[in-house]
């Protein structure tokens, strides 16, 4: 199996974590070999390390199901750090419920959330927020925009690590049949039907494009 371009998965909600886990598992299988340890290249990989020119980004409100991502066992699970990435501060912080959430950004962000925002007699209500947006698209937007109003940092971090590790990986990329790195593909995968997925994937694809103004991987 040769690889032509770096690649960069993003995973929203369950399903987005679903399809990435598959993914990755799909990968490992061809090109880490039945024991993973075709791409060990002497030491320097750990066996079923994927190169660094694949990166996979998960992001889930549900935080045991995003921590869930990268906790596969045995010597298979060390390999997972190099190349996946959880948003650990999705979830806006001093918020217990969605009321909660669309109070304050009635408030602070009135202009920006004025036309997606429900009115008070008629908006969801889910609670605690950490075990996910409830499948309730707008309750997932309305907590992603809680969190950025407090910074994008958070939110970016993971993907400016996995950017900058593509950006890094020219080496691996030509081994795997490559040339030089010209561009990155992006797939974004969710739920049409969940409430992360469906509710930040806009807002995370104008994150992704952003968050790829990095030194080395052009968009």
């Amino acid at each position: 199996m040769k690889i032509y371009q770096p690649m960069l998965f993003v995973g929203l909600g369950g399903t987005g974590g679903k399809i990435g886990a598959e993914l990755e598992q799909s990968l490992r299988r061809e090109l880490c070999g039945p024991d993973g340890t075709r791409l060990v290249d002497g030491g320097r990989r750990a066996p079923y390390q994927l190169p660094d020119c694949l990166q996979f980004v998960y992001a889930d409100f549900s935080e045991g199901d995003a921590q869930a991502r990268l906790g596969a066992p045995g010597v298979e699970g060390a390999a997972y750090a190099r190349t996946a990435r959880v948003v650990n501060d999705l979830l806006p912080a001093g918020f217990e419920g969605s009321t909660d959430v669309t109070r304050m950004l009635r408030v602070a962000l009135p202009d920006e959330t004025r036309d997606w925002l429900p009115p008070d007699v008629r908006q969801p209500r889910v609670a605690p927020l950490y075990n996910g947006a409830g499948q309730l698209p707008t309750v997932g937007r309305a907590a992603l925009f809680a969190t950025l109003h407090s910074g994008l940092d958070n939110v970016l971090r993971p993907l400016r690590a996995a950017i900058g590790a593509i950006g890094s990986s020219a080496g691996d990329l030509q081994r795997l049949g490559g040339g030089r790195i010209r561009g990155c593909d992006v797939f974004v995968a969710f739920s049409v039907a969940g409430g992360t997925g469906a509710g930040i994937y806009h807002d995370f694809i104008h994150l992704i494009g952003g968050g790829s103004a990095t030194p080395g991987c052009p968009a």
